[in-house]
């Protein structure tokens, strides 16, 4: 290993005339071996001296009870496959940066912390040279009968954890199945063992009452939590979980199951938060900054992202997958946060990040990574070194950016990055799981304290459900993501999670739950302990989501909300009326309009047409776009999607506009049919389009499932009155987005594909 050390002084211009004194430090580390350790050293020396000028007049920002002089040059050299022991100077903090397997070693030194299923507690890493002190000296002295509060008895805390270890170690790890196939192929002493506990799960249900299924509250009550006005975010969120820290500094904020599994308290996440604010500040992100996020699920993603929120800066959440495919605007920001897995995206499409000076990378080994000399390329993981001291949140202005989202749209395929300000941030985070977690109240006795994240932290409903975890004094459980949400082996992450954690309510899109009802994923894992589970995106068949309540117990909520405005409607899912769609209540103050395509004619309740919506709280800005152009005359922003208004005003939601489609005078909702024909034994997945003047209907077969007819599939659609299906095409798959949207640009290829014989693999027509 070699550790780098950089110390020099600030160049001598008119950038710099007041801090021509102030020393800048850098700090880079590279896993090397044998001979390229110098060679590699040699170059790496002169890319950082050959850095360009323009990205030399950075401001420096002093950072608070920060003295730069205490950092010297010093370069070290160590075998990559070093056991963890100090360097030669004697300093082994730095040896504790990335080095948590040593650390579970130190942590769980007995034979039992080497089993396959470890529940390991390991303070950061890279803080165990920093905060060597007991956590319990460190506590702020609390009143008494200050604990007494009604969580306090579910909260999980590090003296709950030794018996979660041992009961984990004790059970037997089945999530070797990571598909459908490897489901079939279990060995014969895994299937033994599941009906020796299927069969004593079974006599343990006969012995004892069952326990009564949870049913659908009629009303699912639009009310929030009494909560203080946001006109400036960075001191509300700071102040929300200040309030926590003081009063349970030792309640677990935390559990990292994205590699080895660590608890972090609220202690440990202040103390990283304000070192990253302070790593942060010291290289130049100050207040009114955006900063570009594209990583991975990560501890560091959470404690950068706060730190971006304690300087006043505004982090911009970019979807992985998005970058990767370089279908994201150009937009201004100040810098880039990476991982090592999206690094070269970043550098490939580098002229998107306009302003750009700075790229922070997570990485364990920068060795690996080219250098360019048009950026500064600094150590992400440096924040480690940081002092922990509490950083001073400045004055801000509440009309400015806080936070933004990339989002695909409903209408385009062009990807958009949506800017909110204090008071829309506010809502986003609070109003729907105030809902959420208040019709949970009504349904157990008790608090449960366990959030699960299900999707990348960059999304707004992981955004969401961190942010509310974290101001609520909850656990949130945060896990690896994956960009297909219907793998097999996510699914039983997940299950497991659920079961390990006894979570009673997770946040997902509609894909998951069908995947989770394809795959019978309750049958392998016990999740009775789930509760509510709320979906968006897509819509959900009613016999997909009708399913899973029967299979699990839990409530389903379907709910409808966009990335400009946040919660729009929330309600729970209907199971009697097979041809509903996303239905809900809309929010207090929004209101919605249906009108037709041209936007010209406000339709009657019952009739489908395009939906428009007002909102006295919404988004401040598109970044690299014009947010004007999506608003009528009116001044109602046009959703993209179709909807309508019943009676009683509620909204039903079917998706994207292109789903609406006129044929011979009748208007044809998609997604309606769709949801109805998916219905039918025979049917895994199905898709409408017009093709050839003809309605026409692509039919994925569920497996071993002889194929329906088209008097069949007219049968079920009889009662919409919606037209009669006179084309019926057989497909291998229906494409769709990573989140499970239909891909219909896509759909009347494919049906010409198969219909006319074409192969297109083998270009034969």
């Amino acid at each position: 290993m070699v550790e780098i050390s950089i110390l020099g002084k600030c160049r001598e211009d008119s950038s710099f005339s007041k801090i021509s004194e102030q020393t800048v430090h850098y700090h880079c580390t590279f896993l090397l071996s044998g001979a390229v350790q110098r060679n590699h050293f040699l170059a790496v020396m002169e890319t950082i001296a050959a850095y360009p000028k323009s990205n030399s007049t950075l401001t420096i920002m002093e950072v608070p009870s920060f003295d730069l002089n205490h950092y010297s040059v010093s370069v070290t050299t160590d075998n990559a496959h070093s056991s963890g022991g100090p360097s030669e100077d004697g300093d082994a903090a730095d040896e504790t940066r990335d080095a948590s397997a040593s650390a579970a070693d130190n942590v769980n030194s007995d034979d039992a912390s080497y089993s396959e299923d470890l529940v390991t507690v390991v303070h950061l890493t890279s803080t165990v040279a920093a905060d060597a002190e007991d956590l319990s000296s460190a506590s702020p002295s609390l009143p008494n009968g200050f604990l007494e509060g009604k969580n306090d008895e579910d909260k999980l805390t590090l003296t709950d954890v030794e018996p979660l270890r041992t009961e984990a170690n004790e059970e037997i790890d089945d999530i070797g199945a990571k598909d459908a196939d490897d489901r079939a192929n279990l060995s014969e002493q895994q299937s033994h063992l599941q009906g020796e506990f299927a069969q004593m799960h079974h006599g343990a249900a006969q012995q004892s009452p069952p326990s009564p299924k949870i049913t659908n509250i009629p009303i699912l009550r639009l009310t929030r939590a009494n909560r203080e006005d946001c006109s400036s975010w960075s001191r509300w969120l700071s102040s929300e979980i200040t309030k926590i820290y003081e009063r349970t500094p030792d309640h677990v904020a935390l559990i990292d199951e994205i590699g080895e599994r660590r608890y972090i308290t609220y202690n440990e996440l202040v103390k990283n938060v304000n070192r990253a604010a302070n790593f942060l500040h010291h290289h130049g992100i100050e207040q009114g900054s955006h900063v570009a996020m594209c990583l991975n699920n990560s501890m560091d993603f959470v404690y950068m992202q706060i730190g971006l929120y304690l300087i006043g800066a505004a982090p911009v959440l970019l979807n992985p997958g998005r970058v990767g495919s370089g279908s994201f605007p150009r937009f201004n920001c100040n810098a880039v946060l990476v991982d090592k897995y999206h690094y070269a995206h970043v550098l490939k499409l580098f002229d998107h990040f306009v302003g750009a000076k700075q790229i922070f990378v997570f990485t364990n080994d920068l060795a690996s990574l080219y250098i360019p000399h048009f950026v500064w390329i600094i150590d992400g993981s440096g924040y480690a070194d940081f002092p922990a001291d509490t950083y001073v949140i400045p004055e801000e202005s509440a009309d400015r950016d806080v936070v933004a989202f990339s989002t695909s749209g409903t209408n385009s395929h062009k990807s958009k990055i949506v800017a909110h300000g204090s008071i829309s941030a506010h809502r986003l985070c609070t109003q729907h799981l105030d809902v959420l977690m208040a019709h949970l109240f009504d349904m157990v006795a008790e608090s449960r304290t366990h959030l699960l994240i299900t999707s990348g932290l960059h999304t707004i409903d992981a955004w969401s459900l961190l942010i509310y975890s974290l101001i609520s004094d909850q656990t949130v459980i945060i896990t690896e993501s994956n960009s297909e949400v219907w793998a097999v082996s996510l699914l039983d992450r997940i299950a497991e999670l659920i079961r390990l954690y006894d979570v009673a309510l997770i946040t997902c899109n509609a894909q998951f739950l069908k995947s989770f009802v394809k795959y019978e994923t309750e049958k392998l894992f016990d999740i009775s302990s789930l509760k509510v589970v709320s979906y968006s995106g897509s819509p959900l068949p009613v016999s997909v989501a009708k399913k899973f309540h029967d299979a699990t117990g839990a409530s389903v909520v379907q709910s409808y909300s966009i990335t400009e405005y946040g919660l729009i409607s929330c309600g729970l899912q209907n199971f009697d009326d097979a041809n509903s769609l996303s239905c809900g209540a809309t929010c207090e103050g929004i209101n919605v309009k249906i009108t037709d395509s041209d936007e010209d004619v406000e339709l009657e309740a019952g009739e489908w047409g395009r939906i428009l919506l007002q909102a006295p709280v919404r988004c401040s800005s598109y970044m690299g776009g014009n947010i004007n152009d999506m608003f009528t005359k009116n001044k109602y922003m046009r959703t993209g999607d179709i909807g309508m208004l019943d009676s009683k005003n509620r909204l039903y939601v079917a998706g994207p506009a292109d789903g609406l489609l006129k044929f011979n005078n009748q208007t044809i909702v998609s997604p309606l049919l769709e949801n109805v024909l998916l219905s039918h034994a025979s049917v895994e997945d199905v898709v409408i389009s017009l093709m050839d003047d003809e309605l026409t209907a692509g039919v994925v077969l569920a497996e071993d499932a002889s194929p329906p007819t088209l008097y069949e599939l007219n049968e079920l659609i009889s009662d919409l009155n919606m037209g009669t299906i006179t084309k019926l095409v057989f497909v291998d798959f229906i494409p769709r987005s990573e989140t499970g949207k239909l891909l219909r640009s896509e759909v009347l290829f494919l049906l010409q594909t198969e219909a006319d014989g074409r192969v297109v693999g083998n270009c034969v027509v």
